[in-house]
């Protein structure tokens, strides 16, 4: 599968994939597996990081941020006006 938009050249396609994957990072690790966990006790605040373990197979998908950042970038893509389509097939080299 690829991106395309009507009129983009292979540069722009490329630029705008590049940009919209750093920008799905930033925002998949600023909030990395999930909002952290704070617990009460005696009387003050403390900050439990990450609340679930990391190999938890309880552990929901969305908080995966490789998940995250891989759906994210495909919004901003979509966003951009781009869509997936079939890549064209390689010819097998001999």
């Amino acid at each position: 599968m690829q991106w395309s938009r009507e009129g983009a050249e292979a540069e722009q396609v490329r630029a705008d994939a590049a940009d919209c994957r750093g920008r799905a990072w930033q925002e998949a690790t600023r909030w990395s597996f999930a909002a952290p966990h704070w617990q009460y006790g005696l009387g003050f605040r403390t900050h439990m990081w990450p609340h679930v373990p990391l190999a938890s197979p309880y552990r929901s998908p969305l908080d995966d941020p490789f998940f995250q950042e891989s759906r994210l970038a495909a919004f901003c893509m979509e966003a951009k006006g781009y869509r997936l389509i079939p890549a064209e097939p390689k010819a097998a080299a001999r």
